[in-house]
């Protein structure tokens, strides 16, 4: 598994853990909670990048140089932010004032947003709306859009990805959060026949699936 994947599947797990929550004051997971900034760079220092302990890397305003000095490179200019077209899984968006995200494919990013309360601060450890760290729709940051797109050339993981980069189908990581995910809306009685469900899952759904069950289990 290449290192950038490795950051991408720590994101991805931490926002199906409703342990995760939102949170700018304890945000390098000292409760389980994290910030945008201290997500993304938790998950590429944790996957060998030293963003943060090398660079010093803290918020988005200090991302972009750390990023760059361990690799990365500015590719803005070749990507449709509009509509997304020419990202490719592990691309950090990164606005420099507000906000980052990283995409995952297949018009996907993952990200943390905001606590319970609407705010960035004084809400309770845990996502307490299945939504404070969430995997949705990618669109173009709504204030300003993104700065740049932060992307590391390494070699490809052809069992997820194509020759372009592009996602060609998940990973068997994620088939398996889809997997658990529709047997806990089975299991909440949200869901009839699961086994036909789960036959079905496939790259375009087992995000779906997952932030359904996600936001189930705060009803």
């Amino acid at each position: 598994m290449s290192r950038v994947e490795k950051a991408v599947q720590f994101m991805i797990k931490t926002a199906i853990d409703n342990k995760a929550g939102y949170d700018q004051e304890y945000r390098w997971g000292e409760k389980g909670d994290y910030d945008c900034s201290s997500l993304t760079i938790t998950a590429f220092e944790k996957a060998g990048f030293p963003v943060k302990s090398k660079y010093g890397a803290t918020y988005t305003g200090n991302m972009k140089s750390a990023f760059i000095s361990c690799g990365f490179k500015d590719v803005r200019n070749i990507v449709n932010l509009s509509t997304g077209a020419g990202l490719v899984r592990g691309d950090v968006l990164l606005n420099e004032v507000h906000h980052v995200a990283v995409y995952i494919g297949n018009g996907l990013i993952v990200q943390a947003s905001i606590n319970e309360l609407g705010r960035a601060t004084g809400g309770r450890p845990g996502d307490q709306t299945g939504y404070e760290i969430n995997i949705s729709q990618y669109k173009n940051y709504h204030r300003g859009g993104w700065d740049c797109v932060l992307r590391y050339k390494e070699k490809i993981d052809t069992d997820v990805l194509d020759k372009k980069g592009e996602v060609k189908t998940m990973s068997e990581k994620e088939k398996e959060y889809a997997v658990q995910a529709i047997n806990k809306l089975a299991e909440l009685k949200l869901l009839n026949s699961p086994d036909v469900h789960i036959k079905n899952i496939d790259k375009s759904n087992w995000a779906l699936w997952v932030m359904m069950a996600k936001l189930a289990e705060r009803r």
